[in-house]
């Protein structure tokens, strides 16, 4: 693959698909060394299967789909008022993205919430369980392990969380270039640091506070480019009184290097939101890490039928005209912080940490 990473200029993406069609009668020859320089593998068809498959089926009063903070705060609100509470989680511990974070605060609430979740009798958790379809009167499908749940809810809460998008610029592709959820997995969940010198872009808080954990952890932070004049995180100051550079109004227009990031390329943005390729700065890092924006993981909420048009002061699509007795809550409902952990019905109102009866009660 070095060869073609060399050429790369004579060989651009799909180029196989217009180059090695004629003369027809070649494409197998073709086919079998296009599939091997891809690094595609082999399928063991031999290889062991699991013993049997199983179904069943299930009934709640509120089922609760995502176990980060939003959807804890939600069963244990519903519990709490003797509600029959089903949580299904596709990873194997709750948390959601607290779990990777270093805010020790948003650790310290999420322990509590699971702690007093597992004393309920009337809420039973579903870990490594995928919520996989919304159909019609809050018929919902999951799968756990060998196990196809069939489940039938009264009022369905989606928890399901928000993933990070990434930013374009020039070779955004390049070794060494993470979203910064990704360096945070990294960092506080198996304990790797994946760089020694670190540029932060960023558009928003989060950003700061992967700057904030990488720097308790030893790290250089080579600087931190924020799109916004200046940011609100807690630990904004202390990082800038520690020496790390600091560019408000700027972002990054090119990451440098070939076959890994060795700097990156920052420029200003000016009052009308244009980035100013007049002003350059050049950075030097090894690593780069991204925090711009979310999207919300609403395919769920999308086929239970809920709309969800795109607010341009946020900058994402968020639910609206939801379906009777169907809730978001949290990051899938626009809301990034720990105030966020709100049930939303689709209107201007919030619906809050309500109690079962409330939800329940909400469009009767």
């Amino acid at each position: 693959m070095s060869l073609t990473q060399a050429g790369d200029r004579f060989l651009p993406v799909g180029f196989y698909y217009k180059t090695f069609i004629r003369p027809t009668f070649m494409w197998p020859v073709y086919e079998k060394v296009l599939r091997k320089a891809a690094g595609l593998g082999k399928i063991d068809i031999e290889a062991a299967r699991p013993h049997g498959y199983y179904k069943e089926y299930l009934h709640g009063d509120v089922v609760v789909v995502g176990g980060g903070p939003a959807g804890l705060s939600a069963a244990v609100a519903a519990a709490s008022s003797g509600a029959r509470v089903l949580l299904f989680d596709e990873n194997e511990a709750l948390g959601g993205h607290v779990r990777f974070c270093g805010d020790e605060v948003r650790w310290g609430e999420n322990g509590r919430l699971i702690t007093l979740l597992h004393q309920f009798p009337n809420a039973t958790v579903y870990p490594n369980t995928l919520v996989v379809g919304h159909y019609d009167h809050n018929w919902l499908a999951a799968v756990g392990g060998q196990t196809l749940y069939k489940i039938r809810a009264k009022t369905v809460i989606y928890a399901t969380g928000a993933t990070e998008q990434p930013l374009i610029f020039a070779n955004n592709d390049l070794p060494g270039i993470m979203m910064d959820s990704t360096v945070q997995r990294l960092l506080h969940l198996y304990g790797v640091v994946p760089g020694q010198k670190v540029l932060v872009v960023t558009a928003n808080d989060d950003g700061w506070q992967l700057a904030a954990d990488l720097h308790r952890a030893g790290v250089t932070i080579a600087a931190i480019a924020d799109q916004r004049p200046k940011s609100t995180h807690p630990a904004a100051d202390d990082l800038i009184h520690a020496g790390v550079l600091a560019y408000g109004q700027h972002t990054i227009l090119a990451a440098n290097g070939k076959s890994g990031v060795t700097g990156a390329t920052l420029a200003a943005i000016d009052h009308h939101g244009q980035v100013n390729t007049s002003q350059t700065r050049q950075i030097e890092c090894d690593l780069i890490g991204v925090s711009v924006a979310w999207a919300g993981n609403n395919g769920l909420l999308y086929q239970a039928g809920a709309n969800l048009p795109y607010d341009e002061a946020r900058r994402e699509f968020l639910p609206l005209g939801m379906p009777k007795n169907v809730f978001a809550a949290g990051r899938v409902a626009g809301t990034h912080d720990i105030v966020g952990l709100v049930v939303t019905n689709g209107t201007d109102k919030l619906v809050g940490l309500v109690t079962q009866r409330d939800i329940l009660l909400a469009e009767d």
